[in-house]
């Protein structure tokens, strides 16, 4: 049985100005809107309601839930730390997680000293802290000088630093999307996945399906020797020919 996995924010759901077909998801707090093709939000509402569809996002459970998307059987949120299972956080879900990362990963308390004189010197400033899942936000190239700052000491202790945007994510290594799809996957009896995403986060979860999209105009746009196909449409409507390659996909037995 085929599972289809989407990232959610620049694969199907973008920032930009509204306009018609497009549907309002969110407005943040900036004045900044974001928003799905139509067509793309009746077909993710169709795949949800047939239970093939899993949703892995960076956001975490309280960003997904503020968002007006279609009722979604499952949300791997804040890259997989949390389970959304029918509208529902899975407890069980997140203590096996901390299992996982506890026998493994030094936790953010340990590495924040560290850090922190590089994060402030580009004027970069955490937005979430969890103790496996820490969100910073600033220019996108401060995001990326931090990023590469960041990297010689996060590396021994197992983790990354991943700038997406304005958004520097701060994981352990063991917290990523291909992992959480593949305990998914075991617990719920899907045999293989086909996916979509368009972020560093969402790399090595393309590469481990049996196929996988990335939008054009994306950071992942230029990876058509890793195999993976990029869409003709950039911007929301790339969300909608996602879904349709989805649609296909489940119906010629991928």
């Amino acid at each position: 049985m085929t599972l289809c996995v989407t990232d959610l924010d620049g694969t199907l759901v973008f920032t930009g100005n509204p306009a018609p077909e497009l549907r309002l998801v969110e407005t943040f707090r900036s004045g900044r809107t974001s928003l799905i093709h139509e067509p793309a939000r009746e077909i993710l509402a169709r795949l949800g309601r047939d239970e093939n569809l899993l949703v892995a996002t960076s956001r975490t459970v309280e960003q997904f839930l503020r968002a007006d998307l279609p009722s979604l059987p499952y949300v791997l949120a804040s890259n997989g730390l949390e389970l959304i299972d029918h509208g529902k956080v899975s407890h069980r879900w997140r203590e096996g997680v901390d299992r996982i990362l506890t026998a493994s990963t030094r936790p953010w308390s340990s590495l924040k000293a560290s850090c922190q004189p590089v994060l402030a010197a580009a004027g970069v400033l955490e937005a979430v802290t969890e103790t496996y899942f820490v969100v910073a936000v600033g220019t996108p190239d401060a995001v990326i000088a931090c990023a590469r700052g960041l990297t010689p000491i996060l590396d021994p202790s197992g983790w990354s630093a991943d700038a997406v945007g304005r958004k520097l994510y701060l994981l352990p290594t063991a917290l990523d999307k291909k992992a959480g799809v593949a305990r998914f996957m075991g617990s719920r009896g899907f045999s293989d996945y086909v996916a979509a995403g368009d972020s560093p986060l969402d790399l090595e979860m393309l590469l481990g399906a049996n196929a996988a999209m990335a939008p054009r105009g994306s950071q992942l746009a230029g990876l058509t020797a890793q195999g993976l196909l990029i869409t003709q449409a950039e911007g929301p409507s790339a969300g909608t020919e996602i879904l349709t390659w989805f649609c296909s996909q489940l119906a010629s037995g991928n």
